[in-house]
């Protein structure tokens, strides 16, 4: 008997349900890839961002397909801002690979080709040296700069 209390409490304390909203917002923000969306993102920065926006209600999709090429191209965040137009975020994780290099270059000019797309680039550097919060504020500005509203809501709204 004792042995289905245990796995209900032990659901119970891996699902978080026995922390206060405060202490569940610390928890979720503390994990290394799963965003508080419950999502699992490729790395801490793309979590970041993530994080960012379900914190500052701003709608976006994750991978959202685009044709480039012949090639089925996902950027890691796209916010629409009306039909066929709007930001795309790209948090370029592996920079100072050659490869990658060349791919991010191409993917930069592929939006300058789109003047109807604005697109941000994130690295890394910025999130190491400067941390979580600045790394926020320079999304924010980014962000702010092409119209978007970035009211961040309260903790029971998340």
């Amino acid at each position: 008997m004792m042995a289905n209390f245990r796995e209900d409490w032990e659901r119970i304390a891996w699902g978080g349900y026995d922390k206060s909203p405060e202490e569940m917002l610390r928890y979720r923000r503390s994990l290394p890839r799963e965003g508080l969306d419950g999502k699992y993102y490729k790395s801490f920065g793309e979590k970041v961002i993530a994080n960012f926006l379900l914190e500052h209600n701003i709608t976006y999709k994750y991978e959202r397909n685009f044709w480039w090429n012949d090639i089925n191209y996902r950027p890691d965040f796209t916010i629409f801002t009306g039909e066929n137009q709007g930001i795309v975020i790209e948090y370029f994780g592996l920079e100072g690979d050659p490869d990658y290099d060349i791919m991010s270059e191409q993917k930069r000019e592929y939006w300058r080709n789109h003047p109807n797309w604005h697109f941000v680039e994130l690295s890394p550097t910025t999130l190491r040296f400067e941390g979580v919060e600045d790394f926020c504020a320079l999304l924010k500005r980014c962000l702010e700069s092409y119209g978007i509203r970035c009211d961040r809501l309260s903790e029971d709204e998340i």
